[in-house]
């Protein structure tokens, strides 16, 4: 029996084409690139580590340095202003001592009474017949209020009354400028008195011309 081939003529089949191979060098290139790019990222990681840990070490230091230079600030402030007072202190004995005012008794009543409060301090004290005129300065109104009551309750100092008071800063200090008049009533026993009868006598005159 004889068949009969319907399709046509014989079939061809493509040949399927094999895969390529990778060549050696390629995947060693390849390689190299991960690992150098890996080493850089690490590198850079490592450097960047470094570098944070490096400044937080020197903030610290920083941060020490500004503690140190508080404390010796706070300690230069009250060191100047100690030696304000001191040098305040000083100026009113020198003031005192060039006005020349009175005896030491008078010297002596006012320093009790002034240096009662480290707020008050005087500048210099002048005398017009029995009056006085004291001036000073004080940092704040309520010391200049207590150096006049303790005045007038001292039983050493009569009529005193505040003639001025203003405010006189020195630089961030609050000052108050102020002068006050008053008499000084002196503790010390007067001479012996001689009786008018015996005012003309010769003992008399010449005890006067003693």
């Amino acid at each position: 029996m004889m068949r009969i081939n319907l399709l046509g003529g014989p079939k061809v089949v493509a040949p399927t084409a094999a895969p390529s191979a990778v060549a050696p060098s390629a995947i060693v290139i390849a390689a190299v690139v991960l690992v150098a790019t890996g080493l850089v990222s690490l590198i850079t990681l490592l450097y960047m580590r470094n570098q944070v840990a490096d400044l937080n070490t020197r903030i610290q230091q920083e941060e020490r340095k500004k503690q140190e230079l508080a404390g010796i600030r706070a300690q230069a402030l009250a060191y100047e202003k100690t030696l304000n007072e001191l040098q305040q202190r000083k100026d009113t004995v020198d003031a005192l001592a060039k006005s020349r005012v009175g005896p030491v008794e008078l010297m002596r009543a006012l320093g009790v009474n002034a240096t009662r409060s480290n707020d008050l301090y005087l500048l210099s004290v002048s005398k017009s017949g029995e009056q006085l005129s004291i001036k000073g300065e004080a940092n704040s109104v309520d010391a200049i209020a207590n150096f006049l009551a303790a005045l007038q309750g001292s039983g050493s100092f009569t009529n005193v009354h505040l003639q001025q008071s203003y405010q006189d800063d020195k630089g961030r200090r609050t000052n108050y400028s102020f002068t006050l008049n008053c008499v000084f009533k002196s503790s010390a026993p007067a001479g012996p008195e001689v009786p008018a009868a015996q005012a003309g006598s010769p003992s008399a005159r010449r005890r006067a011309g003693q």
